[in-house]
Parts: C-alpha cells; structure tokens; sequence
C-alpha cells in the first residue's frame, strides 16, 4: 500500500518540516544597487522563475573508465519575470537607459475634414511639412501656413494629415554600444500550509547586482495583450568577512504568524511583512 508522509524530522535537529508549498507567483522589487532606492516595484506578473546552474568536467581513468572525480565550475544564477501590464521600466533598463520627459518631436496623425475649396485647419502646431493621405490612395506633401493646410483637388474630401510636433512625452534612447542595467532584485512569494489559505513563510531571494541581458521582445497581435519580460543573470558580490564567500544571492525563508490567512490578509499587511527588513523602500509599481 501507498504511505502518505505528513510531516518530515529534520535530521540533528528538532524540527518537524510540514507540508508546505511555494504558491503562485513572486512580486519583483528593484532597487538601486548602491543607493537601495527604489526603481520599480512589481505586482503583477504572469510568471517569475529562479533557475541555478552549473557545468562539470568529469575524470575517469581505470578498467571500464569509471568516474573517479568531478570538478564543478561556471555555477550561473538566473531570473525571469514576465508581467502583464506595460510600462517603460523594463526597456529602459534593458537599454542601460533613463527615461527622459520633456518636449520632443512626435509624428502626429489625425483626420481633417476639407471645406469646398480644399482647406483645412489641424490641431497642432506642424514642424515642417504636412503629408497628406487621400481617399484615392494619393500623398500630398503640402506647406502649412501655421495650422492651416490647403490641399489641391480634395474639395470637401477627408484627408488623414501626418506631420511633426513638438509634445511633452517620456522617451527613451535606445543607444548603439550602452550595456544594459545593474540592479538590486528581490523576489518575493508566498509559502502557504496545507490548507490553502494559511501564509507560512515568506521565501524571499536577493541578488544584490542583477544583470539585465538586454534582451527584449514586443510583440504586437491583433487578437492580443502584449507584455514585457524582464531576465538576467547574477553577478558576485563580495563577501562582508573573511570567512564566507563571494555569493549570487541570498535565500531567506521569512516566518509569519499562524493565524495569518491569505483570504483574510489585506494587500498593505503582505507588502509589510515580507519587506519589513526594508521599511523605507520606495513602492514604485511596474
């Protein structure tokens, strides 16, 4: 017969490890790395993933070639983060760049509908010419006089005018040869009991310099949301002491009151608890 263990001893140790499971999807903090402050803070993505890797050279000698030995080397942590909604975070930090807000130049489009004798007024101040798509299929490229634009053999047609503007907008530049960012990230998921409900453990990872791979991928579908994913890989950090090592990260498993119930606990008293080794983080959501 099948035998269903409840509860596991820890060996040397006093300890009954209880069923216990890692719940849906982990919230995302990114921070300065060297300031600590704050730069995003995610709470809604589709997926999060924590992968550790490792290469090996085997040695073998002997009758029959058995393994003698094994040297392991190249260990390799990395994080993905998918997220549902859209914002300009992670391209920036993909390109290495800030977003920058201020006036720039944009193409404007918009419809105009032409009086009898082929005139029209657009909404915004043009920089430069005003290209004209027709009905026909035709393309005008017409001078404006301020906002006003006459277009010739379009007597009461509508017209799409595109041209240049100047707006005030967030942009990023996107440069040839800027490496990508270096950030403070922590991951953030619930542990929860057996029943469901009950929130355990907070399992919090941080890797203190996170390099983003810059790579990134938009796609648009006319049937679909897009979204945005967020991946790279840990760089060392040096060791505080003399008697521990470089490391890629810290794991640290958070203990909540028993009493604490995912149904019952509201979302300020989540982000308290498993960030209150950080009370001055700023919540920036991305």
């Amino acid at each position: 017969c099948q035998r269903r263990w409840n509860n596991i001893y820890l060996k040397g140790e006093n300890k009954i490890m209880t069923n216990e499971f890692l719940v849906s999807v982990a919230d995302v903090i990114l921070r300065d790395p060297q300031t600590k402050a704050g730069i995003a803070y995610g709470k809604a993505n589709i997926s999060s993933a924590f992968n550790l890797s490792m290469s090996s050279a085997d040695v073998r000698a002997g009758i029959n070639n058995p393994l003698i030995y094994s040297y392991y080397h190249t260990r390799e942590l990395g994080i993905t983060v998918n997220q549902a909604i859209f914002t300009e975070t992670i391209l920036a930090l993909n390109v290495g760049a800030t977003v920058s807000t201020g006036a720039v130049n944009v193409l404007q489009t918009e419809c105009v509908s032409l009086s009898s004798s082929g005139s029209g007024v657009i909404t915004l101040t043009p920089v430069g010419n005003v290209e004209v798509f027709l009905a026909d299929g035709s393309i005008q490229t017409v001078t404006p006089t301020n906002k006003n634009i006459t277009v010739s053999g379009a007597n009461s047609q509508i017209i799409t005018a595109v041209y240049v503007t100047s707006k005030r907008a967030d942009q990023i530049t996107i440069e040839s040869v800027k490496p990508p960012s270096i950030v403070d990230l922590t991951l953030i998921a619930e542990i929860r009991a057996s029943d469901q409900t009950t929130v355990k453990k907070y399992l919090q990872i941080n890797v203190p310099r996170f390099q983003v791979t810059g790579n990134y991928t938009l796609d648009f579908a006319a049937d679909g949301v897009s979204n945005e994913t967020l991946e790279g890989k840990a760089l060392v950090s040096t060791a505080n002491d003399c008697t521990s090592g470089d490391y890629y990260a810290k794991v640290t498993y958070i203990p909540v009151s028993s009493t604490t119930t995912y149904s019952s606990m509201p979302l300020f008293q989540a982000q308290f608890l498993g960030l209150r080794a950080q009370p001055n983080l700023h919540r920036l959501a991305f």
